[in-house]
């Protein structure tokens, strides 16, 4: 098969990556003009082939079918994370804003480099352990919460109207979100549980 019927079927792969499929159509436009490609080039081309040889594609298709809620549900997380912090920004955008509308499925390799290195796993902690705070329950805000949060209230007493009230947004311990209602505010507060402690009947 010559390099051109490679490159013709390698556009074809079911699995292709945008880089993958960005870089072919490059090389297809310098064969049909040269007829030759780079030694570099064809590396790449063979790479492209061995990831999207039946093997690697029965893994993928393996991957996808097994991509649970619990996994569909940390992608959330991470990327809302990572939205904010600036981070795996093409990744998180395909999850968050995709183009076609369509739930975006990261690849095996994707979703162990976003949602599996340290920050990413404090993240997915604070969001998935059971909350310290039931709903309902009256807590009191610690003295180092943060001003925004004690502002224009009497003292430091809330009810805690929601737990997980939105993803975390950093990767320190205590980082599940609360919405609260501070006694003496009429605003609802949005409060990391670090800054929650129980309250105590005298």
């Amino acid at each position: 098969m010559g390099n051109g019927e490679r490159i013709e079927r390698a556009l074809k792969f079911e699995f292709l990556q945008d880089w993958d499929r960005g870089f072919l159509e490059s090389i297809q436009s310098q064969y049909n003009r040269s007829g030759q490609l780079s030694e570099k080039q064809l590396q790449i081309l063979e790479r492209v082939e061995k990831n999207n040889d039946p093997d690697a594609v029965a893994n993928k298709k393996r991957w996808i079918e097994n991509f649970d809620d619990k996994k569909k549900e940390s992608v959330k997380v991470c990327a809302t994370y990572y939205d904010c912090a600036g981070y795996f920004q093409n990744l998180v955008n395909k999850i968050l804003r995709p183009e076609d509308g369509k739930e975006y499925i990261p690849t095996e390799k994707e979703y162990r480099s976003m949602c599996e290195n340290k920050y990413a796993q404090k993240i997915l902690t604070a969001h998935f352990d059971k909350p310290l705070y039931q709903e309902g329950s009256i807590v009191l805000l610690r003295a180092s919460a943060p001003l925004a949060v004690k502002k224009t209230c009497n003292h430091n007493q809330a009810i805690v109207i929601q737990s997980n009230a939105s993803n975390p947004e950093s990767a320190a311990k205590g980082a599940k979100i609360y919405k609260i209602l501070p006694v003496g505010c009429s605003e609802i507060r949005h409060v990391e549980e670090r800054y929650l402690k129980k309250f105590k009947k005298k």
